[in-house]
């Protein structure tokens, strides 16, 4: 198995979205095809290279509009996932605070 830093060399992460069509394309689908054909399992990579790529394709004015719309939506996507899990995150935090509080108060 390759270590991270060879993988971030060797592996051409961009043919990804040479090969398959706009249509399949998705942070679940790359993380699949990447794991299977270069046998590495380190998420944090694949995550973060499938979405460097995609900043990639976004910017490359020699694709197609679709191409980069659709780069840009699914850049857009993780970006309200990401605020969203933040969001409940912090929410559970503050009604773990709430209950601690309410045991607390109760057990005077």
């Amino acid at each position: 198995m390759m270590s991270t830093s060879e993988a971030e060399l060797l592996i051409p992460y961009g043919k990804y979205f040479e090969f398959f069509p706009t249509k399949v394309w998705s942070l679940q689908h790359f993380s699949k095809m990447i794991s299977e054909y270069y046998e590495i399992n380190d998420k944090r990579v694949i995550h973060n290279m499938f979405y460097k790529m995609l900043k990639s394709v976004a910017n490359d004015q020699n694709l197609t509009e679709d191409a980069r719309n659709i780069a840009k939506e699914l850049i857009e996507k993780r970006m309200c996932d990401t605020k969203k899990r933040d969001i409940e995150t912090l929410e559970a935090k503050g009604s773990s605070t709430s209950k601690k509080k309410k045991i607390t108060q109760s057990s005077k």
